[in-house]
């Protein structure tokens, strides 16, 4: 059986062969004819030329990176380094943080004041003389723009150890800073709101390989001082405090800083005067040190300052005796700033700020030479879920020996300026409410009340007064509303 089976397969193969054999030669002459066209032959023509192009193009290549390398080396050599355009704005993108928030609100006095009631002219507060509302919120019934913040930084590392920052605001924070707040337009003044952006912090530093490594700053940088910041987004309530009324807020100066693997960091530095200011008012400086510790749930910052004048920092609450200008280097304020911080939870946060101020004064000068002042605050934020937060914040502040100077009223009826000791206390509740992941609604309320020694404790400002006016000081107390829209970028 198997031979049979042989027999034949062998038969099959020699009649397939010769099929085979005639095939391929019928598919040969074919090519033979199709290599005849005309088409094609011209069609190989072109390739042919493409590819010497292709080859001649390369060659080229190969000539100019020859070069380029004996270029890089020339400048290698010269101690220069070719640079590729666009990289430098590259650079400057990749290593630059870029943030901000814009904050607007509308505020209301329960008092029923006008605007032009509520803007005494002097201080953070727009009101002087205890009659303070709010700092930054001084109209009795306003909208506003609180603060357009815009924030660039680039810090110093051990990577690249020069660094810079810029922070930059407007609205109604910077033209009271800047002294330009709303003016009263019945007394014939005009309104430079919203035309001067602040200058919040604007300094160049070096990090030196000194230990865990030192930070040299000189320009403007934010002050080490109190719980609560210039920053809008930064602080558990709308409106501030007020200890955050009397404490500094930046400083021009040269600032050096470092912190140490264990959680303690340190800060010294010498400025022009106490805060915000570009320029010294007298040939003395201030001082101002930090010291600090923190852990994963509680930090405690220790922050003194010394220097200025009496008559550039307690003035957020209105006059306070003292000269400026030629001999005022003579008096100066001092502070001694305690800071403690509770994270307990990622839903609770808490701080604690006290605060000690006394002056330091010769008494050939006018004016209060004992003056001081202590004042402490607690701040709570709770989340209540994920998207609303609830804060609460608690203040009093007392001025001892001279601390307030009341203008002409019933108090001095002489017509004199008075010095007497007062108080106030203050407490504010707000409601945080997260619209979308940057957009946040905050609705506040807030209530001042103090008293004077030997005074009938009228400390707060009168609807339809204006400043200087014996009668502008006729509440004992005041109530604010505030409505606030934030979104952060």
């Amino acid at each position: 059986m198997r031979a049979s089976f042989t027999t034949l397969a062998t038969a099959i193969a020699l009649w397939l062969a010769p099929q085979f054999a005639l095939a391929a030669e019928d598919v040969e002459a074919q090519l033979r004819q199709l290599r005849q066209v005309p088409e094609l032959l011209e069609l190989d023509a072109r390739l042919a030329g493409i590819q010497q192009q292709i080859e001649t193009v390369e060659d080229d290549l190969e000539a100019a990176s020859a070069r380029l390398g004996r270029q890089a080396q020339i400048l290698e050599a010269a101690g220069l380094e070719p640079r590729q355009a666009g990289s430098g704005l590259s650079a400057f993108l990749s290593e630059t943080q870029f943030s901000g928030h814009l904050a607007a609100s509308y505020n209301y006095n329960f008092n029923g004041i006008e605007p032009s009631a509520s803007i005494a002219g002097g201080g953070r507060n727009g009101a002087g003389n205890l009659g303070l509302t709010a700092p930054f919120h001084a109209q009795g019934n306003n909208f506003q723009l609180d603060q357009l913040w815009l924030e660039l930084l680039k810090p110093a590392t051990a990577e690249s150890r020069g660094g810079w920052a810029f922070t930059l605001a407007w609205g109604e924070s910077a033209d009271v800073m800047n002294g330009n707040g709303a003016f009263d337009d019945d007394a014939g003044d005009f309104e430079l709101a919203l035309q001067t952006p602040y200058i919040h912090r604007a300094y160049v530093e070096y990090l030196a390989d000194v230990g865990t490594g030192v930070k040299l700053r000189l320009g403007r940088f934010g002050t080490p001082v109190g719980a609560e910041s210039f920053s809008a987004a930064d602080n558990f309530n709308i409106s501030r405090g007020l200890l955050w009324s009397l404490q500094p807020v930046d400083h021009s100066g040269l600032e050096i800083s470092g912190a140490c693997d264990n959680g303690i960091d340190w800060s010294l530095a010498v400025a022009n005067d106490w805060s915000e200011t570009n320029l010294d008012s007298d040939q003395g400086k201030t001082f101002v040190g930090h010291l600090g510790y923190s852990t994963e749930t509680w930090s405690a910052q220790l922050n003194g300052v010394y220097g200025g004048n009496l008559s550039n920092t307690i003035y957020a609450y209105g006059g306070t005796a003292g000269v400026s200008g030629p001999g005022s280097d003579k008096d100066a304020v001092a502070l001694l700033d305690l800071v403690l911080t509770y994270d307990p939870s990622e839903r609770l946060s808490m701080w604690f700020n006290f605060d000690y101020f006394w002056s330091d004064e010769p008494d050939s000068l006018p004016g209060p030479s004992s003056l001081t002042v202590w004042g402490l605050a607690a701040g709570s934020l709770y989340a209540i879920s994920d998207q609303t937060r609830i804060s609460l914040r608690a203040e009093y502040v007392y001025f001892n020996d001279g601390g307030i100077v009341f203008l002409a009223s019933e108090f001095a009826p002489d017509g004199l300026r008075t010095s007497r000791d007062a108080s106030v206390w203050s407490i504010t509740g707000t409601i945080h409410h997260a619209l979308t992941e940057q957009l946040t609604l905050r609705l506040e309320g807030r209530y001042d009340r103090g008293s004077g020694q030997g005074t009938p404790d009228k400390l707060f400002v009168t609807n339809g007064t204006a400043p200087g006016d014996p009668d502008r000081f006729g509440e004992h107390d005041q109530g604010l509303a505030l409505i606030q829209l934030i979104y952060r970028f």
